[in-house]
């Protein structure tokens, strides 16, 4: 390996992109009941968070170059914290999503963008994401938790 150059495993980047992607396709069934048009505006930014992701990938790659990495995935982590803000939105609204894991979204999405402009203007404080992402945690056990639930359920029902 030569000093100075950046070696990015090409594969796994498009993987996490079309994942993101998936995922951005998952969301609207379970923020729908929140409000479509705010499920569908956290899908569209999730998938925009992805192309983000994809871009910045392309250019650390094509170009070596990590500054303009940096730059592109900041871009991209402000566009995933909007994505938190109104996933927060729809689970607060929903009277069948649990409203505390809205909120915890609601304060994680503060957390990108804020990190995000104090990068892009070279403010020296501490990163907020690392403390708000509870959020995003809270969310992840719950869809573990409820999906299980509804497996069960089915068999239950099916039998």
């Amino acid at each position: 390996m030569a000093t100075g150059t950046i070696h990015v495993h090409n594969d796994r980047w498009f993987f996490v992109v079309v994942l993101d992607i998936f995922v951005a396709l998952l969301l609207i069934p379970i923020l729908r009941s929140g409000e479509t048009s705010l499920a569908s505006c956290a899908a569209a930014l999730r998938v925009l968070y992805a192309i983000g992701l994809f871009t910045a990938t392309i250019l650390l790659v094509i170009r070596q170059d990590g500054e303009m990495f940096t730059q592109v995935w900041d871009y991209s982590l402000a566009l995933f914290g909007f994505l938190l803000v109104v996933a927060g939105i729809a689970m607060c609204r929903s009277a069948e999503l649990p409203t505390i894991i809205g909120v915890l979204l609601l304060i994680a999405g503060a957390g990108y963008p804020f990190d995000s402009v104090t990068t892009m203007f070279n403010v020296e404080t501490v990163s907020l994401s690392g403390f708000t992402f509870i959020g995003e945690v809270a969310l992840l056990l719950w869809l573990l938790w409820s999906g299980s639930r509804l497996r069960k359920g089915s068999r239950t029902t099916s039998s």
